[in-house]
């Protein structure tokens, strides 16, 4: 392998790197963890059904019927389990997907299709018009997403303890890394907030949130964040669980007061 050859597979991995963990935090929040007003207009047409069952599977399922007690314990008790089973029941071959994938806690239909089908143009047209090293970086950095959110997603929602206990060993290594605990620091927010870090591969939030910080009329609106830093009370509350968490920097003490009041609001509604 020659030089050039290495060159172009490092630019494809890093350029599929950045547009993957782009892709999959605008196709988190504009779909997957779509508003209901925008939920309401794809129910209009037919050819939307798709988007309409990954966000009822994910937004409605996953985020709010589920780990409803808190972030790791999926049901409080077998009647909650039980009146869910009812409820998916009645959607047919579609809510038995649902139960199949541990409640949306995996990927399944429609959802794995929201994961790669955005990668599928890019991936024809990198094929014909790249340099074959490039597009072999390019598509082991598209296949990182899908993963994460099949295979590592379950586990951010047990006790550390208990994950490491169930993991096999290639999984538990990773399991052990500071891109995981960052990871589930990440997603302990989201689920708190459901409108920020979207993100399992990270990079996508934080750079939507550094383009905004440039428009100086966005600076000062906390609420409009797509990315947050945790507070110490919420660093606090995941050693609680049993999460692995780093010790990080949390979020400006001179945002804190603002931020924490506008948090509380977003996460009633």
């Amino acid at each position: 392998m020659n030089s050039s050859t290495i060159l172009y597979l490092i630019s494809g991995l890093v350029f599929g790197y950045i547009v993957s963990t782009l892709i999959e935090s605008i196709f988190h929040q504009k779909m997957s963890d779509a508003p209901r007003k925008s939920v309401s207009r794809w129910e209009k047409y037919r050819l939307l059904a798709p988007l309409v069952r990954a966000n009822y599977s994910h937004h409605i399922i996953h985020h709010k019927k589920t780990f409803r007690h808190d972030y790791i314990t999926q049901f409080r008790n077998t009647e909650e389990k039980k009146s869910l089973d009812g409820l998916l029941s009645r959607r047919g071959k579609y809510g038995k997907l649902i139960q199949d994938s541990n409640y949306a806690n995996k990927l399944h239909g429609t959802g794995a299709l929201s994961f790669i089908a955005p990668f599928l143009p890019m991936l024809i047209v990198l094929y014909f018009l790249s340099d074959l090293a490039f597009f072999i970086g390019f598509f082991i950095c598209s296949t990182i997403s899908p993963l994460f959110n099949n295979y590592v997603h379950p586990y951010l929602h047990m006790k550390h303890s208990d994950a490491m206990a169930l993991a096999s060993p290639p999984m538990r290594w990773f399991l052990r890394t500071a891109y995981y605990r960052k990871m589930s620091v990440n997603h302990y927010l989201h689920h708190k907030y459901m409108v920020c870090n979207f993100n399992l591969m990270l990079g996508g939030d934080w750079l939507r949130e550094q383009c905004r910080i440039l428009k100086k009329s966005e600076r000062n609106m906390p609420k409009r964040r797509i990315y947050r830093s945790p507070f110490d009370e919420e660093m606090q509350d995941m050693q609680k669980l049993g999460l692995p968490v780093l010790i990080a920097k949390c979020a400006a003490p001179n945002l804190r007061t603002q931020e924490k009041k506008c948090c509380r609001k977003i996460a009633s509604l």
